[in-house]
């Protein structure tokens, strides 16, 4: 059963949901705070409302049978300070006064927007109490939320409602992104399921490693095509180190990349900012390599041409982005770096200092979100790479979207 088109965006940022829900004939309708995202929008055709979530309600959209809501994820990010992890608890206890109370006990949080993430159940209570429940629900959030998502389950099968929740792999889904977010969906009248993986998962301890009946992962580089396919971004985030939510992407130049001959190790190399050489069968079709133009890393070990090349990188030293999906794509603190992957320990620095971090452009970062490249951002750099990093995914906005409502999702499209 398909439900009715009209739908509203809570937290809607600049588009992300808004371009699933266009590509699948749903007349959206965003709530964002941010004037800059909100241009956004509305440059790329989108309904919007420019004021806080916290000052309307299910009333003011009568015929709106759908909830989409991605509340600030700062305070829950692991690459933030972390207010929401510690407040779980209160969070929790919160989510049920509000259940009884019907009021968001905003006294309880030191930061404001932890207790943002209450707001969709004030939403999805009144419509019920006031006998317009919404027909399906769609919420996403970083996975230390996900606890937060299990607990409003349990309140949405009280009210009658099919949930199922989990944290879905963005490169599962056709994004170029190691991205994982925490998604609850919801829906009355019928059973409800996570969407089901139309890509491998990255295994990152197996790079090889494909999942059997599925789509590769995308490659950042094939994402952004920089002729080195091999794995998808890190994941794109919005927040900052003291601000909030950033999960960094490092800095990346294409150009010190190169490709020599092994049967002729002193023949002239060529830049991967020039044509490549004539390959040709004979002799040479296996003498070939990837190396690294820049010198003084793990990149300058050759590779062979039919496997993914090294990191196009600056610094020598990055040897992953023909190899894997991108890291977190992020918002603030050095917004255009993808950070190298790799776990970082207490003490160690931000990731988008680490080495072999890549830098990207605002449209690049957005191409590792899966948006077009003919998407409009509005406002300065900075405040575009923070919309970027906020932003959710449109191929995995559509995914979910597709498995709650009912609708098919293509694999095959690529934003």
């Amino acid at each position: 059963m398909e439900y009715g088109n009209k739908i509203v965006d809570l937290f809607a940022g600049p588009g992300g949901w808004s371009l699933a829900c266009k590509r699948l004939g749903l007349d959206e309708i965003g709530i964002e705070f941010e004037k800059n995202a909100v241009a956004t929008r509305e440059a790329n055709g989108f309904k919007s409302i420019l004021g806080s979530v916290t000052d309307y309600s299910p009333g003011d959209f009568p015929d709106a049978t759908g909830l989409i809501a991605s509340p600030p994820c700062q305070t829950f990010s692991m690459a933030g300070k972390g207010a929401g992890r510690a407040a779980l608890d209160d969070v929790l206890a919160a989510l049920r006064y509000l259940c009884f109370n019907g009021k968001i006990p905003w006294g309880r949080f030191p930061d404001e927007r932890t207790g943002l993430v209450l707001e969709p159940m004030r939403w999805i209570k009144q419509a019920r109490d006031w006998g317009r429940p919404f027909r399906w629900i769609a919420l996403e959030q970083v996975p230390t939320v996900q606890p937060v998502w299990n607990a409003y389950a349990e309140v949405l099968r009280e009210f009658g409602y099919s949930v199922a929740t989990g944290c879905l792999q963005a490169e599962q889904h056709g994004v170029p992104q190691t991205r994982k977010r925490a998604i609850l969906v919801a829906r009355l009248d019928g059973p409800v399921s996570l969407p089901v993986p139309t890509h491998s998962k990255f295994h990152a301890r197996d790079k090889t490693r494909l999942d059997p009946g599925v789509l590769p992962w995308v490659s950042m580089a094939e994402a952004l095509g920089w002729g080195i396919e091999g794995r998808p971004s890190p994941t794109i985030t919005g927040g900052g180190t003291d601000t909030g939510g950033a999960e960094p992407i490092a800095h990346l130049s294409r150009y010190p990349m190169a490709m020599r001959s092994n049967a002729q190790p002193n023949a002239a190399v060529r830049d991967v900012s020039e044509p490549a050489p004539t390959i040709k069968g004979g002799h040479d079709t296996t003498d070939r390599v990837w190396f690294s133009g820049a010198g003084g890393g793990a990149q300058d070990v050759p590779r062979a041409l039919e496997e993914p090349a090294h990191t196009v990188t600056g610094a020598g030293s990055a040897t992953w982005v023909g190899e894997r999906p991108s890291p977190t794509i992020v918002g603030s603190f050095r917004p255009d770096v993808v950070a190298a992957p790799g776990w970082r320990g207490p003490g160690d620095g931000p990731r988008q200092n680490a080495p072999g971090s890549v830098r990207v452009t605002v449209a690049e970062a957005a191409a590792l979100q899966s948006f077009p490249p003919d998407y409009v951002w509005i406002g300065s750099k900075t405040k575009q790479h923070q919309q970027v990093g906020n932003a959710v995914p449109p191929l995995l906005a559509e995914a979910v979207l597709c498995a709650v409502t009912g609708r098919p999702f293509d694999p095959d499209r690529r934003a």
